[in-house]
């Protein structure tokens, strides 16, 4: 019986010690995974922002607005997200020279994660009242709008270029791997930058002196009308992206290794060739058509990391079901 007990105890503490084996085996192969948003929005504000000039349906402010809106709780619970994500909504301009030019006070920046830490009701309120997050959303977009109204008399313009391949650099937020415990953790940040422009980029280096070819720095009216005339000269029955390849047209890709990590939400082109009472079509190829094979191309050749091209929408759904569709694209 005393031999019967011992090698039932040999067996427990054997089993015992399997199981814990097992468990730390596991424990090292532990994945966790956390997906955080980094929502960078960048106005042009170039001649775009004049609506006796380029009319659309919406403007910039209702609809930078809708995502400040739109942020808790769908694109806080987004993936199934429930708390303490590192998310963060940025608002930064293209030209540093506003902040001078129109006494702008400076980037917007919400560091979610750190106002939650410091108000755990900084998103929501158990009473219904506004929240501080809607309270500073309100007051920024305010703000936001008064800048409107200067460059509207003063457009400030838009370096794009200058700006993809500098500024962005201050906000662009990298993976953070750690491994604590014996277990890998990982903090994957998606940079999703919302650009408001028409697609025209007017600003910063003009001239043959700033182009290889037919690839330019810049993308100009007078470009888009120079390339449909060749097109209708020389195509002979190519497409447009047949053409314009084989012909070496494009915007000469931005060099910044950080683009990788971005995508970005282009949005809301516009075609300056359309009849501006009726909307109509004037020429072919119409502008839009030739704004998207170069930028399609650009945005490749810069090797962003995704993006999307989204003309001029006509309410706040419409561009709000477009950008929850960008997100959730994998």
């Amino acid at each position: 019986m005393k031999l019967l007990k011992s090698k039932v105890l040999v067996y427990c503490l054997l089993l015992f010690s399997f199981s814990c084996k097992n468990d730390k085996e596991e424990r090292v192969f532990k994945n966790i995974i956390t997906e955080h948003l980094n929502i960078i929005i960048t106005p042009d504000l170039s001649n775009r922002v004049k609506a006796n000039l380029y009319p659309k349906p919406m403007n910039d402010i209702d609809l930078i607005g809708s995502v400040f809106n739109d942020y808790y709780p769908n694109l806080y619970e987004y993936n199934h997200r429930t708390s303490g994500q590192k998310d963060a909504l940025n608002l930064i301009f293209t030209n540093a020279n506003i902040i001078t030019e129109y006494n702008y006070k400076g980037d917007f920046v919400i560091d979610i994660n750190k106002k939650e830490t410091e108000n755990k009701l900084y998103l929501k309120t158990f009473d219904g009242t506004e929240t501080q997050f809607q309270k500073e959303s309100r007051a920024f977009l305010e703000s936001i709008d008064d800048l409107y109204q200067k460059t509207k008399v003063k457009p400030a313009g838009a370096d794009i270029s200058s700006f993809f391949k500098n500024k962005l650099n201050t906000v662009v937020k990298k993976d953070v791997f750690k491994s604590v415990d014996k277990y890998n953790i990982t903090n994957k940040y998606r940079n999703i930058l919302v650009l408001f422009t028409d697609g025209y980029i007017e600003a910063g280096l003009y001239g043959k002196g700033n182009c290889i070819g037919n690839s330019c720095y810049f993308l100009d009216g007078v470009r888009i009308r120079n390339f449909r005339k060749d097109y209708k000269t020389n195509g002979k029955g190519k497409s447009l992206e047949a053409f314009f390849k084989e012909n070496n047209y494009g915007i000469l890709p931005v060099e910044n290794d950080n683009l990788k990590h971005l995508e970005v939400f282009v949005c809301e082109l516009y075609d300056r060739s359309l009849n501006k009472r009726t909307g109509s079509q004037t020429v072919v190829p119409n502008d839009l058509d030739i704004i998207k094979v170069f930028w399609k191309d650009w945005l490749t050749k810069s090797k962003f990391k995704k993006f999307k091209l989204v003309e001029k929408v006509n309410s706040i759904e419409e561009f709000q079901a477009e950008f929850t569709a960008f997100i959730n694209e994998k």
